[in-house]
């Protein structure tokens, strides 16, 4: 899946991941949003960004979107 990762401008380590590449579906206050990176998630994979990729794709299925509060590192694709 095709995932969107928008970092806060509220808070630097508070970023959301979502399926919408405008952001629009992520919270209003903890907002604006600003554009991080695009990347390809599948269920069941290594987390490759710090974050668990099945509970990122889990959120995104039941709220439209995935917040974390962490130091995010980008290794590969």
């Amino acid at each position: 899946m095709k995932v969107y990762v928008f970092n806060s401008t509220i808070s630097s380590k508070v970023y959301g991941f979502t399926g919408d590449a405008s952001g629009a579906n992520l919270p209003t206050e903890q907002g604006p949003w600003k554009p991080f990176k695009s990347l390809e998630m599948n269920p069941g994979e290594t987390a490759r960004v710090g974050v668990n990729t099945d509970a990122v794709l889990m959120g995104i299925h039941d709220k439209g979107y995935y917040l974390t509060a962490a130091e995010i590192k980008f290794e590969g694709g």
